[in-house]
């Protein structure tokens, strides 16, 4: 029987990077296809991957970033799936895009004021014109 070298995976320890990585993609709503062009590999090195036949340091580290978990719960060190940074980034987001809202009606109500001047002045124009063109006839 040949010796496993240290560096290599065990079965229940590919197991569990496994189902970890099947429950972040479930979660993440993204099949096996549409992670590996997220990392950049084919949906058939995806496979290997997400089944634990071939995993590398390099590959958990690129799904570990494109479903935003940490190494360790990939690796079953940790029970907490971290999309922590996922709710900043959407939070955030979320700010900006109100913040984007608030700047937009501000602008539109200033370009109505604006509008509004426009409006204004050519009236007060038409007036004075108008008292002009009369003052002319007396």
């Amino acid at each position: 029987m040949a010796r496993k070298r240290d560096d290599q995976l065990t079965e229940q320890e590919k197991k569990i990077i496994s189902e970890r990585i099947k429950n972040a993609m479930v979660h993440q709503l993204i099949n096996q296809k549409e992670l590996g062009e997220m990392i950049g590999v084919s949906r058939s090195a995806m496979s290997r991957a997400v089944t634990g036949s071939v995993i590398t340091l390099g590959y958990l580290m690129k799904i570990s970033k494109a479903l935003n978990v940490s190494m360790d719960y990939l690796c079953g060190f940790s029970s907490k799936e971290d999309y922590s940074d996922r709710e900043v980034l959407m939070t955030n987001l979320k700010q900006d895009a109100e913040s984007m809202i608030k700047e937009i009606a501000h602008k539109i109500e200033y370009l109505g004021m604006i509008a509004n001047m426009d409006y204004i002045s050519e009236t007060i124009y038409l007036s004075l014109q108008k008292t002009l063109k009369e003052g002319k006839r007396e």
